[in-house]
């Protein structure tokens, strides 16, 4: 049994034509200039890290780059005004004026019953009639005749009264001291009995 011989079949490959150069792979050249691109990069950021830290360290003999200042370090604080130290003055503590009161005499009445206090009882009586008193004149009135007082005054005093006492006392306890002076616009003369301590009558007579 025979087969039939072979038949070439058509291909689509063709020949490329004469005269054309083959075609180049570019895949190598792609990465080629990555790399070369890549080492520029490198390079820049290289060489900008180097002036920056040369700069920086220029001033400060070559240390690191400090960070970046705060608002608190650029802001300075204000410096205090110094103090002035006032020397405090010694305070001398005057002292003070000590005032002496002027010391009364102790003047000593005279004991009841006695000339000297006859008289000077006599001559307060008096000086009560003198103010128009009467009050105060009755005061002064032994009790067994302090009821009869206001009548005697009033029928020996009146008006504008000046009467004063003269010694000499006369008498012992009771005692008669003797009246001087004008009374209801005349001159007149009297007594007056002091017995203890009150005044126990008086009497006047115009001249």
């Amino acid at each position: 049994m025979s087969y039939p011989p072979p038949q070439n079949q058509p291909s689509n490959w063709a020949a490329p034509p004469y005269g054309t150069p083959p075609p180049k792979n570019r895949a190598g050249l792609i990465i080629f200039l990555i790399v070369v691109l890549i080492a520029l990069i490198i390079g820049v950021i290289g060489f900008v890290a180097y002036r920056l830290t040369s700069g920086s360290g220029g001033s400060d003999g070559g240390t690191a780059p400090a960070g970046p200042l705060t608002s608190t370090q650029v802001t300075t604080a204000p410096k205090p005004a110094p103090s002035k130290v006032v020397p405090s003055k010694p305070v001398l503590s005057k002292p003070a004026p000590t005032q002496t009161a002027p010391s009364k005499p102790v003047v000593s009445k005279p004991a009841a019953g006695t000339k000297q206090a006859a008289f000077a009882l006599a001559g307060k009586f008096a000086g009560q009639l003198n103010a128009g008193d009467t009050d105060a004149a009755v005061a002064m009135t032994c009790a067994d005749t302090k009821a009869t007082m206001p009548t005697l005054i009033d029928f020996w005093i009146g008006g504008k009264t000046s009467l004063t006492v003269s010694e000499p006392v006369l008498g012992e306890d009771p005692y008669v001291v003797r009246f001087t002076g004008t009374t209801k616009g005349q001159q007149v003369t009297g007594m007056v009995i002091v017995q203890g301590p009150c005044v126990k009558v008086f009497q006047l007579s115009a001249n």
